[in-house]
């Protein structure tokens, strides 16, 4: 295996390729023509076999396409999604108007005032500007369309 330091070589690319399976073909009949033949480099290929096999372990499992659509049909999961984002919605925009009305009723300076009003209509603006550029470039995510 290459150390950190430097940029594989044609040929680790090459052994990594066909350890993944991403070469088909002529490409792969030769690969496997010179794997034969040289010592050094069906070692390598052994190498990245390995180390795939390590990875692939370590990996959590990931639920089947099934488990994922009974998740979205189940009645519990819905509702709690949907009170969840209500109530943190509500807990925001709640807490959000509390902290201006204290700050206008109370006896604190002029500028710990602004300055706190800045940051509660500054959060809001930076909220509200994320929120308007995903939506506006939500229709040219090539993600929405896949499943999970």
């Amino acid at each position: 295996m290459k150390p950190p330091d430097r940029e594989p070589t044609r040929d680790e690319l090459l052994a990594m390729a066909f350890a993944d399976g991403e070469l088909d073909g002529e490409a792969r009949r030769a690969f496997e023509t010179r794997q034969a033949g040289d010592r050094d480099l069906a070692r390598q290929v052994a190498e990245y076999h390995a180390l795939a096999l390590v990875a692939r372990e370590m990996a959590a499992p990931e639920p089947a396409d099934h488990e994922w659509r009974r998740l979205e049909t189940d009645f519990l999961h819905q509702a709690g999604g949907r009170l969840g984002w209500f109530l943190s919605a509500l807990g925001a925009l709640g807490l959000t108007g509390w902290c201006v009305w204290n700050l206008a009723n109370s006896d604190m300076q002029t500028l710990p005032k602004v300055l706190c009003l800045s940051l509660i209509g500054g959060g809001g603006l930076l909220l509200l500007t994320t929120l308007r550029a995903r939506l506006r470039v939500l229709p040219y995510d090539p993600y929405t369309k896949v499943n999970r």
